[in-house]
């Protein structure tokens, strides 16, 4: 039986993940290495991983800067093109619904090595290394808004002992039928085309894979935090980045538990999550079964345990 080739988006802290593994054993790296080069899956290349790998180049670990450029260079996919940056799917994507155009090409190409970023020569050295320094300082600001959105919630709406006064009255799909529809429409306002968008209806902007994961991961992040009292983190800014690029894949593959719960509440189709663990779990029972078999309500445990946010 010939298996088509399934799109695996990793999260950075699986890369961290594999590379600490690879300390005791090459299981991991080399059971998805094989599974690259026999074509059953694929992992593309996406920049806002590699913008949170580039922080290599400024250990001073040699296992850590080797380690990372041959996980880098061995399982992801260099060849020419990478997954377009957020922004642009999202705009292009909406952009072509309002036309009742196709959609464009989930791809962009590129023309630098793994070596060029994540091993540069003493020249490139410091222009990449400010590039480090400005994502840690957006990154900073980025959760310090998110905090100060939250306490501005608390304020709003608790209670004397700090507990909201409706929590235990809000589902998640409620959320998602009262608003996400409205967050579409507000985003092709933003984008300038809220009017042919309504031409064409606003729900079915939720329709393409890019609008309702980037809806569904604000409106779940937003309950996850504010409502269940989650944790807030450095990082999740770039989750919301990780969420939409992996519009093009199969399987998103995290360690992040608290990112694994935002996206599994998310209404969409023929989109899971795993683990390191679980992937390698489907790996092993990709070879007697088919894919098919994953979307048909078999309850596979494609995440395995919880685990904590890595490097």
């Amino acid at each position: 039986m010939t298996l088509a080739a399934r799109i695996v988006y990793l999260d950075r802290n699986i890369l961290g993940d594999i590379r600490t593994r690879m300390i005791c054993s090459t299981d991991a790296f080399e059971t998805i290495r094989n599974a690259v080069r026999a074509g059953r899956i694929r992992i593309p290349l996406s920049l806002t991983v590699l913008e949170e790998t580039l922080p290599i180049i400024q250990v001073n670990s040699s296992f850590k800067k080797v380690g990372d450029l041959q996980i880098v260079r061995e399982l992801l996919d260099w060849r020419g093109v990478c997954i377009r940056p957020h922004v642009e799917l999202l705009y292009e994507d909406v952009m072509a619904y309002a036309r009742g155009a196709p959609l464009p090409s989930r791809w962009k190409p590129i023309n630098f090595t793994p070596e060029e970023v994540l091993s540069p020569p003493p020249e490139k050295l410091a222009e990449l290394s400010g590039v480090v320094d400005v994502t840690k300082d957006q990154l900073a600001r980025n959760l310090k808004s998110m905090q100060d959105a939250e306490q501005a919630f608390k304020d709003k709406f608790a209670d004397e002992n700090g507990k909201l006064k409706f929590a235990k009255d809000v589902t998640f799909p409620n959320i998602w039928k009262g608003l996400s529809i409205g967050i579409a429409g507000d985003l092709a306002e933003y984008l300038g085309v809220r009017h042919e968008c309504e031409a064409r209806g606003l729900a079915g902007l939720l329709e393409l894979r890019t609008v309702k994961l980037y809806v569904g991961y604000g409106l779940s992040y937003g309950y996850g935090k504010f409502i269940c009292d989650e944790r807030m983190t450095g990082g999740d800014s770039r989750d919301h980045h990780h969420t939409v690029q992996a519009s093009v894949a199969d399987i998103f593959v995290t360690h992040d538990a608290a990112l694994a719960r935002t996206l599994k509440r998310i209404p969409i189709t023929n989109f899971h999550i795993a683990n390191l663990d679980g992937l390698f779990n489907w790996l092993k029972f990709q070879e007697r079964f088919d894919w098919d078999c994953l979307s048909s309500g078999l309850n596979f445990p494609l995440y395995v345990g919880s685990r904590r946010k890595g490097a």
